[in-house]
């Protein structure tokens, strides 16, 4: 039986990629030797493909690429744990596939399986292994694999063994629940919930989750030590063969990450360079930016939208050429020591470079802001400025970004060098589109997309519409949801609402004195598609989670906020000032995820 599982209580609005090492039980760091583990291990139908051999704790300990050749031709690759990717112990790691042509995250090689009852052949498994177990070797033969489409010209897929390895841990605990040898991640991306008699002999704790900070076996948070393995970029929460960093849904429930505000962020604790103790919990982030913040709607797209209104994949192409940022998190320290060189790069992304790209100094946003389009690091400053490419055009190339597009950065510090891969998880694609504003639903005034002139920007509404509110005035919104793109494996067509999400608004240059801060997001006033306070949805209008597009039904959300109630609950006494302001429908995943928004002007009518 699995142990129930301790996650971290908090929500975070960007996407957690990587994750933390095992507990331990006495609640001590234990301290081993760093080693060299050399794998050898054959391939079959790897063609374009990744491999990438992961700790449990998330470090990408290395990585061997198979380029083209014959569909079916054999590769013996092999992996070593050397230089600065020593390691205590090779227990728990993994080997995974990426799509080294499109840079999708593929798949986890098996390399073994259940044959209980009755020596069940591969095909016929219903638990298989991906884990390797803890070994006094330092050469490890993993023998043959072969790696297999889900289905015809797919995304995903995984490696089968051609026999039961004896270095794989094949405890209960390392379990992955599979279909006829498949793991039950694979073809969804992990997108898929988990029935109770799936949960079974695993045991686990689903959409529980438990604060670590002094709950035993982990130790008090004051006092360092280990983390829950399951919340590792390495591990795998709801065991589906899917690590938690690729799985869109890593804790197995209802609701997909990017909806779901329970949704832990994982960590990864850092093994010392020195002496193999487990002495940094970190976290690496990767989300995109996605606003429309043209005057007068111009470049506005979603997929229920009108004329040039209307999403498309070219549409969405031109505008994240234009407008997407892809953030970077800035990790600044791994076991208390300075990095001094952060290091970037896709694995088989074409709007990324190849090679690894040192970054030169985080944006003064306190990250690393990629703007796709023009391949610029913190683009426009002077300090810390860096080309990672000369520009890419999602519209030229006919592509668009991916949330299983894969990343790796690099760390560096005195006392080694640290890589990490994940990937976004989702990316938004479209924006969020007022359809109609009012101080009231029944006296509501609805946009009128049909009058337009077309800009450099793209399409625009000829006259801005007029949005007044007075002091202490509700002010209603009504609009269409974004959208992402169907994932690898969705059948419900092209596009998806994203449902679940949270709607703020944000004033950015609205001000109780020149000089002072701005108004700014107004978090008293966010609201949770599909949910209120009392877990109900106030209106007819919401749903909690993704669901695919429905042109005959259009669904709007509407939203009732009243600005004043922001401006009143600032300190010092603020006060409502008549003028025109931006006004930024914001949108963000309820759990990780990144942004999108809608910028329109908005009218504080006189008092009295």
């Amino acid at each position: 039986m699995k142990r129930l599982r301790h996650g971290i209580l908090a929500a975070t609005l960007v996407v957690g990629l990587l994750g933390v090492v095992g507990s331990n039980a006495n609640a001590s760091i234990q301290t081993s030797a760093l080693k060299i583990f050399t794998l050898n291990l054959t391939v079959k139908s790897g063609q374009n493909k990744t491999f990438l051999l992961v700790s449990k704790s998330g470090r990408t300990l290395d990585s061997v690429r198979i380029l083209g050749g014959a569909a079916n031709a054999t590769k013996a690759i092999q992996f070593k744990t050397d230089g600065d990717n020593k390691v205590s112990s090779i227990a728990g790691a993994t080997i995974q596939i990426v799509a080294s042509s499109g840079g999708d995250y593929y798949g986890p090689v098996v390399l073994g399986w259940n044959k209980n009852p009755g020596n069940k052949p591969f095909n016929r498994a219903t638990t298989v292994y991906t884990k390797l177990k803890a070994s006094t070797l330092r050469t490890l033969n993993l023998g043959t694999v072969t790696v297999t489409n889900v289905r015809a010209n797919g995304k995903q897929g995984y490696a089968k063994p051609s026999t039961n390895s004896s270095l794989v841990d094949t405890s209960a605990a390392a379990g992955v629940r599979a279909t006829a040898g498949k793991p039950k991640g694979v073809g969804s991306y992990g997108k898929s919930s988990i029935s109770a008699q799936e949960i079974g002999p695993f045991a686990r704790n689903i959409g529980k989750l438990v604060d670590p900070c002094g709950a035993p076996p982990l130790p008090p948070c004051s006092g360092g030590g280990e983390t829950d393995p399951d919340q590792t970029l390495g591990g795998d929460k709801d065991d589906d063969g899917l690590p938690n960093a690729f799985d869109v849904n890593d804790d197995g429930d209802v609701r997909i990450d990017s909806a779901d505000s329970e949704t832990p962020t994982p960590q990864a604790d850092i093994e010392n360079a020195d002496d193999g103790s487990a002495c940094s919990a970190i976290e690496f982030r990767i989300f995109t930016n996605f606003k429309s913040t043209s005057t007068s709607f111009a470049g506005t797209i979603n997929a229920y939208g009108g004329g040039d209104f209307e999403a498309t994949p070219q549409r969405s192409q031109r505008q994240i050429t234009r407008t997407m940022s892809m953030v970077f998190s800035n990790i600044s320290s791994v076991c208390g020591s300075p990095v001094t060189k952060t290091e970037i790069k896709g694995v088989g992304v074409p709007y990324m470079p190849a090679d690894y790209v040192e970054l030169v100094g985080a944006c003064n946003t306190g990250d690393y802001q990629f703007a796709i389009g023009s391949g610029k690091v913190c683009a426009g400053d002077p300090m810390n400025e860096t080309v990672l490419t000369s520009g890419y055009d999602f519209e030229a190339e006919n592509t668009l970004p991916s949330g299983q597009d894969t990343f790796q950065i690099r760390l560096t510090t005195a006392d080694g060098e640290y890589e990490l891969t994940s990937s976004p998880g989702f990316v938004f694609v479209t924006h969020p589109m007022l359809v109609a504003y009012g101080t009231s639903l029944a006296g509501r005034t609805d946009i009128d997309y049909s009058a337009t002139t077309v800009g450099p920007e793209g399409t625009r509404l000829i006259s801005e519409p007029t949005i007044s509110v007075a002091e202490g005035e509700s002010l209603f919104l009504m609009f269409y949801r974004p959208q992402r793109l169907a994932i690898d494996g969705e059948t419900g067509g092209q596009y998806y609402d994203l449902g679940g999400f949270r709607y703020t608004p944000d004033v950015p240059n609205y001000r109780d004195n020149p000089s002072g801060p701005s108004l700014g997001k107004c978090d008293a006033l966010t609201h949770v598609d599909g949910v209120d306070a009392s877990g109900v949805d106030p209106t007819d209008f919401g749903f909690a989670n993704d669901r695919p597009i429905n042109k005959s039904e259009a669904p709007m959300l509407v939203l009732e906020w009243d600005i004043s109630e922001c401006i009143a609950a600032k300190p010092d006494g603020w006060i409502w000032r008549a003028g025109t302001y931006d006004f930024d429908l914001q949108v963000e995943p309820a759990g990780p995820g990144g942004n999108s928004a809608q910028k329109i002007k908005i009218i504080f009518e006189a008092v009295g």
